[in-house]
């Protein structure tokens, strides 16, 4: 595609080389965490971790300086996700701890921040704010809205449906407006195009638990059951996306190949159509989404978190990183709209996490961080599997002495 030029750290391992470390080496968070790529491509958002505690911070697509729009408490509170929203907002995630009747848990926040003008909004219905529950109350993302950058949906509770409703947040002023009510106490929500079309709801029965989805079948109708499920008991049915339409859904499960699969279920039918994604040996564990929240694969972990995609075209497109980097791990960690921006993660068992990111149109590109730069000079040994049969036959991985890179 083009010749790449950079200088890329090459570690020799050594069987001692761990005894001779300063433990705080170990011991950081991750430079750099969640880097996302802009909807244009100009600008990464990222967690940035610094002495003083975790940060949410904006760099020009490939620079090294970091802009910070907000710094978090050390040790307590946590960015638990950034997302864009169109090329305007941060969407921040973040969360903190709270003790409550016993047990400790912690509780989401959402904030929108203005990138261009560097003010923020906490997004958080004011209106309940005063009742002595609101402190243990959780705000979820339900959708981004990719066509309407200056809303999204989010679900917390609402005490006049005594469960977690939907509403619809200006990113601007705050404000909240209710879209969706919650009959049939479902715990979250999924939304295609705009349009809430999917509800999970837990039920317990002494130590049974029954798991049931709901779905829509277009904006304005009613919620009807999809699927029931005692929770440990027959195949598993879990719903990871809807098809554009939303008349079909993505659903990972067991069936017939024993194995965490992903089907497509004709919802109006209620029968599964067939079966899009699979591995001959392992769980497909989760789905990959792309920038504009639509499933465009799933992954699975062997050695390393690896990637299957729908379209064969996206699996050469990030296949093609690994040959300009000459590395057999490299993954695709986010890219723009338009594909021409694209940030990669270069993996290795025996040194941190390299970013490097891509200009393909303008056929160019470079290092741009280490996850944990004062590693990047030490030399460390190889990681080697080995497998085994367990005691009913089943042959079971293992890496010994394996250190996850982030």
């Amino acid at each position: 595609m083009f010749k790449f030029f950079t200088t890329l750290l090459l570690l020799v391992g050594v069987s001692n080389a761990l005894a001779d470390e300063k433990w705080n080496d170990f011991a950081q968070l991750p430079l750099v965490e969640q880097p996302r790529v802009s909807p244009d491509g100009s600008k990464i958002a990222m967690i940035y971790n610094t002495p003083d505690g975790p940060t949410v911070s904006v760099s020009a697509f490939g620079s090294r300086d970091f802009d910070i729009l907000a710094s978090l408490r050390l040790g307590k509170d946590r960015v638990d996700s950034i997302s864009w929203s169109g090329n305007k907002y941060i969407i921040v995630s973040a969360s903190s701890p709270q003790w409550s009747r016993g047990e400790h848990y912690r509780v989401s926040r959402l904030y929108a921040f203005d990138v261009k003008n560097k003010s923020n909004v906490a997004l958080t219905e004011r209106r309940f704010s005063q009742e002595r529950w609101y402190e243990y109350t959780t705000f979820k993302i339900v959708s981004l809205l990719k066509n309407d950058e200056e809303h999204i949906l989010v679900s917390t509770y609402d005490k006049l449906d005594e469960g977690y409703s939907v509403f619809k947040v200006n990113l601007s002023s705050g404000k909240f407006q209710k879209v969706q009510n919650n009959k049939h106490d479902i715990s979250s929500w999924s939304a295609v195009n705009g349009v809430v079309r999917l509800g999970v709801a837990f039920d317990r029965e002494e130590n049974v638990f029954t798991r049931t989805i709901w779905h829509r079948e277009k904006a304005g109708s009613e919620l009807t059951k999809l699927h029931t499920r005692v929770v440990g008991k027959g195949e598993t049915f879990n719903v990871i996306g809807l098809t554009k339409n939303g008349n079909k859904a993505y659903v990972l499960s067991d069936r017939e190949v024993r194995r965490e699969s992903i089907w497509l279920y004709d919802i109006a039918l209620g029968e599964f159509e067939s079966m899009v994604l699979s591995h001959p040996v392992f769980d497909i564990t989760g789905g990959i989404n792309n920038g504009e929240g639509e499933l465009i694969g799933g992954y699975y972990s062997d050695d390393y978190s690896k990637k299957l995609y729908f379209d064969p075209a996206d699996a050469a497109f990030e296949k093609s990183f690994s040959k300009m980097l000459n590395a057999e791990q490299v993954t695709l960690v986010s890219r723009s709209i338009d594909k021409t921006k694209v940030l990669v993660a270069k993996q290795s068992d025996n040194q941190p996490t390299l970013y490097v990111h891509f200009d393909l149109a303008a056929k160019k590109g470079g290092a741009w961080v280490r996850t944990y730069p004062a590693l990047a000079n030490k030399p460390f040994s190889s990681v080697e599997n080995y497998s085994f049969n367990a005691s009913d036959g089943q042959e079971t991985n293992g890496l010994p002495n394996y250190t996850e890179w982030r």
